[in-house]
């Protein structure tokens, strides 16, 4: 297929005087078992798969992917045949079967490339069948008829005149000299062709997503190199052309690409015509502003002694190409600047002296022998690498680096790169270390704090990194001045679009704003990018990006014209900006990233109706993919809601930054439910202050609305008095139980039932009262809760809604000396949940619950053996549905330790301790049970005797019984603790 793509690409330019030197040169072509597919030969055009199965081994899953491809290579047929030459062809096809398959019932033999695959139909074509397998056609025994035809061709081709070659509508073209001189790689080059190998076996075959085009194969296109004048005038070698770019003197780090690219640019030159003769090349990508053109301006002024010619172009468009390619012709004395009025001469004249430099306009045989001119290209800003293909040396044994936005310049799609990188910004610390550097702060504690916080901000571009530093040097800002600068929206922008802090002389004088490009996008690439700027950076799930494609339309939000809802525009738009290098993707996992600064300066350019029309659609797309639960600490969402999350946090902090002047309601509605849902999600996972300004944030946007939900603002009423009980803020969470049960029988009473919310609200009272101690009162909201969810589910069923309750009511009758009361519930309860989950249930952590009441009730009976058993069996489960960081599970550990001291097994117990210790240790609201755990700690190090952990357990401690004593107005002891700890520690 090489072979035939290579005729078609030639005879496509036969205009062209190079390619009609090697079109010259060709007299035919011999195809071993090559299939000829077109769209109207079915039969080869569906054997492709199978010829690719079977000589590549490739899986069902990447064949499929290349169906596309298949359409493609049957166009490259169909050129082929209608190529106005004549041409000596001969077409072997096989008539032995290979084996395509194996399995366990034997296996399978086809016949892949037979004559009707095989024939290609032009005029001069033999057909010779062969009798052997796919894999042996290219073993040809000098008796068979294959041999003896192709020994014919070849005898032929010797008798025929030299200079026939191929005959164009009837013509003979001359054939030139310089086509005897090229060897087969110059061939393979002019044409597109890699003689090198492929990542997978079909790379070459394969055009960027979304192409239909042939040319889209096209790795690179061939010079078309002139003769240059006759003469020998000497060249002005030393020639280092950096045209506007400057030495940049607070360049920084970077050591670590400079040591990759010296490995393949800088090696010893060949010394005589016959070696190597192959290109050295590095491509440098990633987005603007993160320092592609400076590394590489600074690697050219740094390694200089290594390269007697230095070239800098920019490659950002055709015409800047051929201008600089002009300007080397002249600097470098190809052409007097008087001749040089034709850029496509001066463009031959550079291509041809960089596939084969000389010391003059035109080598002689002894500077031939002599050691060649080493010569280093930097095509710079070449974001649209189709352009270069008519500027790429064929050959030649000089060095080339490539700056480009677009990811593909690490392929060999356009060029062909011997390696490359994506460009990273700097890290906080190496960016913090930059800009203190630029505005000659000191390394103070304080200034290497705020540095740091200043860079994260940035994202590490080093553009902004500077442009920043100038700023805070012109302005005489410190840099606590420059936070609160950045912090405001309007100054920020000012900032970002200034030019301020650039020098004179700099010639990369751009803005932050400017640097990105952002307005040289499509409408659809434009809409994602500014969805993708009010999510997470991190880990942005393509299926949430596109949910509207897989879900039936929603007719109640109007999903704008320009968002990329299909397959084919999402396609489209992912691409261009995957190629500016505002995201990447991970193909494995199908996620995106993007740049903070990215994301910021796309906000920051937003209309405030733009902006609220962009946060309707972040909402509904993230509405959609949001697994919502009911507030009972189910397990089985957390994985779904896990790579969610981040971006509902990022959704609501810009609604709070920027709250917009007008309403969607339907939107806001769905805020609010998110938010809610999300922070319950978060208190699931141990988190309950950090999920309060969800619930807050939820309950302010109902309460603006102009008909508020009830059952909606319960629900983020509820969560708020769980998160106070949780911290043991018992009456404040009692009073948000009450306005939270209040609203339900409102609820209740009107068209807007809460269903399972009432019983919930019932059931949070008795939670708030069990903590206050009030222990029947809350025995008589179990009850209600029981009630509730009995008339509402069954008999049966509602064991499961009213699990809590009654796990609460067991407690109550605990902590009231009725304990067969409470093992007699507590039964009932965990046969039920044994019935309808089985011995591991991992639904949730209420089995454990109801496990570790039971075990505290077991205590109470004096059946220790079996409280023991409980309470592991409890620890177990907690670990498998809440993790082995979870408060609960720290509490567990206190009970555990108890058992444990019994059996003397101390060093165990103070494992257990200490990471109780630590789970707790850094919450505040948690001091009492912390106290708790370093109480038994103590006891516990005693007998291992650890000194110094002793000390420090002590010392702990005493800082805790002081801080309580003063908080709570009474004096703290460890007698006092069993009446402020928080129930679900006992």
């Amino acid at each position: 297929m090489e072979a035939s793509f290579a005729l078609v690409r030639l005879m496509e330019r036969n205009d062209t005087p190079v390619f009609r030197e090697i079109i010259d040169s060709v007299h035919g072509a011999i195809f071993l078992g090559c299939p000829h597919p077109t769209v109207n030969k079915l039969d080869p055009y569906n054997k492709l798969n199978l010829l690719l199965k079977t000589c590549t081994g490739l899986s069902n899953q990447l064949l499929q992917s290349l169906q596309e491809g298949n359409i493609l290579v049957s166009r490259l047929s169909k050129r082929f045949e209608s190529l106005p030459v004549q041409l000596d062809v001969i077409s072997a096809y096989e008539t032995a079967p290979t084996k395509t398959s194996s399995g366990f019932f034997g296996s399978k033999h086809d016949i892949i490339v037979d004559r009707e695959a095989a024939e290609i139909g032009v005029v001069d074509e033999e057909l010779i069948c062969v009798d052997v397998s796919h894999f042996d056609i290219c073993d040809i025994p000098a008796t068979s008829s294959l041999y003896l035809a192709i020994e014919k061709m070849l005898k032929e081709w010797k008798d025929t005149d030299s200079e026939m070659g191929l005959r164009l509508g009837g013509e003979r073209i001359q054939a030139r000299s310089v086509a005897a001189q090229l060897n087969i790689s110059q061939v393979q080059n002019s044409v597109g062709l890699s003689t090198g190998s492929s990542s997978t076996p079909y790379d070459s075959l394969r055009a960027r997503a979304g192409s239909d085009d042939l040319y889209s194969y096209e790795l690179i296109r061939s010079p078309t190199p002139q003769p240059v004048e006759a003469g020998g005038q000497n060249l002005n070698l030393k020639c280092h052309l950096f045209g506007p770019q400057t030495r940049n003197a607070d360049f920084f780090g970077r050591d670590q690409i400079f040591d990759q690219m010296d490995e393949i640019l800088i090696t010893s030159p060949p010394q005589a015509e016959d070696e190597t003769n192959s290109l050295r090349t590095y491509a440098l990508t990633g987005m603007g502003g993160v320092g592609k053109t400076q590394i590489a301006v600074e690697y050219a002024y740094s390694r200089r002694n290594h390269f007697e010619a230095i070239f800098f172009v920019s490659a950002a468009t055709g015409a800047k190409l051929a201008q600089g390619y002009s300007q080397i012709s002249t600097k470098l004395g190809l052409e007097d600047k008087k001749s040089a009025d034709d850029q496509v001469v001066s463009r031959d004249l550079v291509l041809q002296w960089l596939s084969s430099p000389g010391r003059t306009r035109q080598r002689s045989a002894t500077e031939a022998n002599s050691q060649v001119v080493s010569w280093l290209l930097i095509l710079d800003n070449a974001d649209d690498l189709a352009v270069l293909g008519d500027y790429w040396p064929v050959t030649g044994r000089g060095s080339v680096i490539i700056t480009s936005r677009d990811p593909l310049a690490l392929t060999r799609s356009y060029i062909p790169i011997s390696r490359g990188l994506t460009v990273q910004p700097f890290s906080n610390e190496q960016g913090a270390v930059l800009l203190r550097l630029l505005t000659g702060f000191n390394a103070s504690e304080e200034d290497i704090e705020l540095s740091n916080a200043i860079t994260q901000r940035l994202g590490g571009l080093p553009l902004g990194i500077s442009h920043i530093a100038g700023i805070v040097v012109r302005r005489d800002l410190t840099f606590e001045e420059l936070i609160k600068l950045i912090e405001d929206d309007a100054t920020r922008k000012e900032l970002y679009s200034s030019k301020e802090g650039f020098k004179q002389n700099d010639s990369y004088m751009q803005s932050i704003l400017t640097s990105l490009s952002l307005g040289d996008l499509t409408a659809f690439a434009a809409c994602l990018l500014d969805v993708l700027a009010l999510m997470d950076p991190d880990q942005i799930s393509e299926e949430i990006l596109m949910i509207i494609q897989d879900k039936t339309p929603d007719q109640t939000f109007i999903w704008p014209e320009e968002y990329p809802s299909t397959f084919q525009t999402y396609i489209e738009a992912r691409n261009q900006l995957t190629r500016s290098s505002f995201i990447r993707r991970n193909t494995r996992t199908k996620e995106v990233t993007i740049h903070r600064l990215v994301q910021d300066s796309v906000r920051l350019r937003m209309t405030q109706d733009r902006f609220s029309q962009i946060l309707d659609l972040g909402i509904n797309l993230l509405y959609q993919s949001w697994p919502f639960g009911i507030n009972d600490y189910s397990t089985d969402r957390w994985t779904v809601c896990e790579p969610i999350f981040p971006h509902t946090q990022a959704l609501m902090d810009a609604y709070i930054g920027r709250p917009p002047a007008e309403f969607n309601h339907v939107s806001m509605e769905r805020l609010a439910h998110l938010l809610s849902d999300a922070g319950w999600y978060y208190l699931e996972r141990g988190y309950p202050l950090q999920s309060l300004p969800f619930q807050e944030a939820s309950q302010k946007i109902i309460q603006s609305l102009p008909t508020p939900n009830l059952v909606r603002l319960s629900e983020t009423l509820h969560a708020q008095a769980e998160v106070h009980i949780y911290t043991a803020n018992f009456q404040i969470g009692l009073d948000f139980a009450k306005q939270a049960l209040d609203l339900c029988i409102a609820a209740e009473a009107s068209d807007d039932k809460p269903g399972h919310r009432l019983g919930q609200a019932y059931n949070e009272m008795a939670e708030a009262l069990a903590n206050l101690r009030r222990l029947e009162e809350a025995i008589g909201y179990c009850d209600q809760a029981i009630s509730t969810y009995l008339e509402q589910e069954g008999h049966f069923e509602h064991f499961e809604s009213s699990t809590f309750a009654r796990v609460n009511k067991a407690f109550c009758f605990w902590q009231l000396g009725r304990v067969d009361d409470a093992a007699a519930e507590l039964a009932e309860l965990l046969e039920y949940r044994a019935k309808m989950h089985g011995s591991n249930d991992l639904t949730s952590f209420k089995t454990g619950l109801a496990l570790l009441t039971l075990g505290n009730v077991q205590i109470s009976q004096g059946l220790l053996e079996e409280a023991e058993k409980s309470h592991w069996l409890a620890r177990e489960q907690y670990h498998q549905t809440l993790g082995p960081n979870h408060y609960r599970v720290a509490g567990l550990s206190y009970t555990l330790a108890s058992h444990l001291f019994r059996s003397g097994n101390w060093t165990r117990a103070v494992e257990l301790l200490e990471h109780a210790a630590k789970v707790f240790s850094d919450k505040p609201f948690y001091k009492p049970e912390l106290s708790r755990v370093l109480l038994k700690l103590v006891v516990a190090l005693e007998h291992v005797g650890d000194e110094a952990s002793l000390a420090r357990a002590r010392e702990k401690l005493d800082v805790l019984f002081t801080a309580m004593t003063k908080e709570y107005g009474i004096v703290v002891d460890e007698h006092v603790l069993e009446g402020i700890v928080q129930y679900w520690a006992l």
